[in-house]
């Protein structure tokens, strides 16, 4: 709600406003990353990403995504996932 009247974007179906809805839309997405919420299509592109590294390109990704992904693999081994100290990880060790 807040973006919308920042942004004066009250009627989606005035093709003035279009403009103004992109750039909210763009502003709600980059708040969104920093306060570590994903969507599905985040997650979708990042798997995908995900794919075509090697676990170690993964593990210095800077994708949070791709970095989670990458401790769950079976590449990493026993030994590297007992040395991983990373905070920014969203899965951790218990």
């Amino acid at each position: 709600m807040k973006l919308r009247r920042l942004w004066n974007v009250s009627n989606f179906s005035d093709p003035s406003q279009k403009a103004n809805y992109y750039r909210a839309y763009r502003v709600a997405d980059k708040e969104m990353v920093l306060k570590g919420i994903h969507s599905q299509y985040d997650f979708y592109k990042a798997a995908e990403e995900y794919l075509h590294l090697s676990i170690d390109e993964a593990l210095a990704s800077e994708n949070p995504i791709i970095r989670a992904l990458s401790v769950i693999d079976k590449r990493l081994g026993k030994r590297r996932l007992n040395m991983i100290r990373d905070d920014n990880l969203i899965v951790t060790k218990c």
